[in-house]
């Protein structure tokens, strides 16, 4: 509960003092995590439940993304992907860990379905970045019209 509520608690002063400052000037702003990370890592993976979202929900006072990038590679690839001496506390969970994680990433993208696209991550970098380029452009096009 403690790791949850500190990441709430930053997650808290990243909006207020620069989130929703640069929102207020019209500037796009782009996370590489955010409330959906805590619901999965804590309330899944930690089996905290739904507490999670609640204490974000505070955290973030209704600031939310209007898209979700969601990079899906099978768990025991991404584990494989980071050096043993560069992972952190969370990426040395156990496998079942990051099994849960990511079975419930892919319940929100299956809830959220209009916010979260889901990207295939298996290829390389440079092809990973070309299909999300692809649909941010959609994106802009359609504001655009």
């Amino acid at each position: 509960m403690t790791e949850a509520l500190l990441y709430a608690a930053s997650r808290a002063q990243h909006v207020a003092q620069v989130i929703l400052p640069a929102l207020n000037q019209g500037r796009t702003v782009i996370c590489d995590r955010f409330m959906d990370s805590s619901i999965v890592y804590q309330g899944y993976g930690r089996k905290l439940g739904d507490c999670v979202r609640v204490i974000n929900e505070y955290a973030v006072r209704g600031c939310l993304p209007d898209i979700t990038f969601l990079l899906k590679l099978d768990p025991e690839i991404g584990k494989n992907r980071i050096k043993a001496d560069e992972q952190d506390r969370l990426e040395l969970e156990k496998l079942e860990y990051h099994k849960a994680v990511f079975q419930a990433y892919q319940g929100l993208e299956h809830h959220y379905p209009e916010r979260i696209i889901g990207i295939d991550a298996t290829g390389s970098i440079d092809e990973i970045g070309r299909k999300i380029r692809e649909h941010i452009e959609k994106i802009l096009d359609l504001k655009d019209k």
